[in-house]
Order: C-alpha cells, then structure tokens, then sequence
C-alpha cells in the first residue's frame, strides 16, 4: 500500500486526474491528463514496489520495533509467507539437552535459508517453566545473506516435523555456532548477562564451581543381593562413556588453587540426576561432611539455573553441555575428552564448537571400547589415573 509523502501525491493527482479527464476539450488539457496518469501510475508502482521490498528489507534488520511476535512478524510479511516457517511440533526424541540440540540445528537451518522458526511452548522436563518465545521471523534470523531461490522457497521452508527429524541433521559448523542461533536459544531459554531461565543471578555470590555429573539411564543397574554382584540394565548407551570421579577432582582443585586469595567461601554445587553413578556416592559423602560441597537436589528448572550462574563448571558426557554452555555466566569450562580423540591433537580439541569460554581444560579420559555399565567398568570410575590435562584459551562469543 502507498504511504507517506507518496500517498497523498498520489490522491492529489488522482483528484486532478478525475477533473482532467472530466474537462474532454482542448488538446493542452488532453495532454496534460496524459502527463498526471503517467505521473500516478509510477507512483502507485514505485509504492508497490516498496511494499513488496519491504518484506526483504525487514529480514536486514534484527532490531525492527515493528517486529514483537508471531502475529506481528506474519502481518509485517503478508500472509503468503506464513509457509515459510520451520516448525519443531513437538519433542519427541529424548531429554532436554537433545532438544535443544535439535532446536538448534533448525534455526542453523532456518538462518541458512532464511526461514521463520516456531518452537514448542513448553520444554521436556520443565513444565513450569514458560519460553519467553517459541516464534522467530526470518527478519531476525537473517545477517548471513544467503538468501535462498525463490523457486523453491517454500518448498525448502515449509517444514513442520517433530524434533527427531533435527537432531543429527547435518548443519555447517560455522552456521550452526552462529551468534545468531546462540542468540535466539538465548531468548528461547530467559537467558542473558543477569538471568537464566528467567530467574536472576546473585551478582554478588560466592565463586561457584559447577559439576554435572551424568546418570540416570546409562547407570541403569542393581546389585544382586544374594551374590553381591552388580548386574547391569538391559539396556545401555554404550557410547555415554560418563567421566571418572579423578576428572571432577583435578578440575575443583584448579578452580580452588585460582580462588585460594578471594573473599568469602567457594562453593561447589553438584548436580546428579540419582544416585546411580558411583561418582554421585562420592560427592554425597563430601556434601555431608564438607561445608564448600552442596548437593543440588531441588527440582530440575532450579538445578539448571544455579549451574548456569556459576563463573566454571564441569561437563559431563551429555547433550545437557548444550543447554549449559549457552550461559554467558561461564567463564571456565573443564570437558572429558576420550582418550583416543586426544591422539587428533589439542588444537583440534581447541576448536571443538562447544568451546565458546575464556579458558577450556581438556582432561585426558580412560576410555572403554563400549560402555555396558558392568561391575568392572564402574570400579574404573573410581580409580585414578594420574590424568593430562590441556588448556585451550579462547574468546567468549556470547551475548
């Protein structure tokens, strides 16, 4: 539709054009209705023209006020864009950390091919907790110009799918770290400089120390009581091989070294799912008898949060690191990595793309050929190994 200046141009000179055309003698006046219709036809062009261009400019502009939600963003874009929209229906593929991955990987696609994003309302797991927003225009996700063919627009847009179809969709790495897909997780999960998951951190807390330890499923098992043997579960991830309680104690000690001068007490918060991982019996013990060790046993939204606020924090082997690492709070980061990816070199492990803080230490890991949960293998968990340690030292992206 016209607007502005253009829009009464345009009524002014329909107006002379009725009087024009009402006034049927004299060449002069003949030529000069000629002349006014040309003028107004261009104008009313060039103003559809703008409107049909405004639907490409807004997707420059990642600030657009005219752009709040859902609602807004269709009606900005006109209703024959509402097909252009990638959709997670619904999660149906494992816990929160593979959800999130999942969500991940669509808006990486979406940013590539300039696609709006809706996502569930409510998260797996966290059913009191509300997303700020679940719809994202493409005007938001557009900064990296890879505008994809109109021929096939809808066709490469117009996917409504449950989460599974996401989750090991393959994403260029350097799309899916994108600070644009960060950004919108971001705004997803209530996370910023001073909240995460829409609960504000203390700005003035004790150092924090983060441990999450993995266990649940891929600890499924119990002791035969009347051999006293472990007998594991049916079934088991064998490839969520879960760190060795050696890992979780070298990173607290160099998190304990780095505050040894500052005020006021560290804490280390430490976060298991049950007590199914032998490691989680350790850190129980120390919890109850150490004053700087607390056992974080609330529900699971609150678990998140106080993890995500803390400065460093310990990583399990999950699709959870995910959802942690999004927190622009974490300063430190200490990752398990398996033995044989140590052989690829730390430059390689330096470049790993959940790497994103000021300082990752890699921690040289026993590694099984497979994990089956067996008597053995949990005995290995509590062992140490004298481990290596790297050090990789990068800029923290987040916003």
């Amino acid at each position: 539709m016209p607007n502005g200046t253009n829009t009464a141009s345009c009524w002014i000179l329909g107006f002379d054009c009725i009087l024009c055309m009402a006034h049927k003698s004299g060449k002069m006046f003949q030529l000069h209705c000629g002349f006014l219709i040309i003028i107004l036809w261009t104008l009313f062009t060039a103003n559809l023209g703008d409107g049909a261009n405004n639907f490409h400019l807004r997707r420059d502009s990642m600030h657009d006020p005219m752009i709040r939600n859902a609602e807004d963003c269709l009606e900005a874009h006109h209703k024959e864009h509402v097909n252009e929209t990638v959709e997670i229906t619904r999660w149906n593929y494992g816990r929160l950390g593979n959800c999130i991955q999942s969500a991940r990987n669509a808006i990486a696609y979406a940013l590539y091919h300039n696609c709006h994003v809706r996502l569930p309302k409510q998260l797996v797991g966290l059913p009191n907790f509300i997303p700020n927003r679940n719809f994202f225009c493409a005007s938001n996700l557009y900064q990296l110009k890879m505008a994809r063919h109109s021929n096939n627009s809808k066709a490469v847009c117009n996917i409504h799918v449950p989460s599974e179809y996401w989750f090991d969709y393959k994403i260029e790495s350097n799309i899916l770290v994108h600070p644009i897909v960060e950004q919108q997780l971001h705004m997803y999960l209530g996370i910023n400089q001073t909240h995460t998951f829409n609960l504000p951190c203390q700005a003035s807390q004790p150092a924090c120390f983060g441990v999450h330890i993995r266990s649940g499923d891929v600890f499924r098992g119990v002791y035969n009581a009347t051999t006293g043997h472990y007998m594991p579960g049916a079934y088991i991830h064998s490839a969520y091989e879960q760190p060795p309680l050696e890992y979780y104690l070298m990173a607290i000690k160099m998190f304990l070294e780095r505050h040894s001068g500052q005020q006021g007490n560290s804490t280390i918060k430490v976060a298991c799912e049950d007590m199914n991982n032998p490691v989680c019996e350790i850190f129980k013990i120390l919890s109850a008898t150490v004053s700087t060790y607390e056992m974080l046993d609330n529900d699971f939204l609150l678990t998140l949060h106080q993890l995500t606020c803390c400065a460093e924090i310990a990583l399990s082997v999950s699709t959870l690191s995910i959802v942690l690492l999004l927190s622009p709070h974490i300063k430190h980061v200490h990752h398990h990595i398996y033995r044989k990816d140590m052989d690829k070199g730390l430059q390689h492990n330096c470049s790993h793309d959940l790497i994103r803080s000021e300082s990752t230490y890699l921690a040289e890991g026993y590694v099984f050929a497979d994990w089956h949960n067996t008597e053995v293998e949990r005995h290995h968990l509590l062992q140490p190994y004298k481990m290596k340690v790297n050090t990789c030292v990068v800029n923290h992206t987040l916003t």
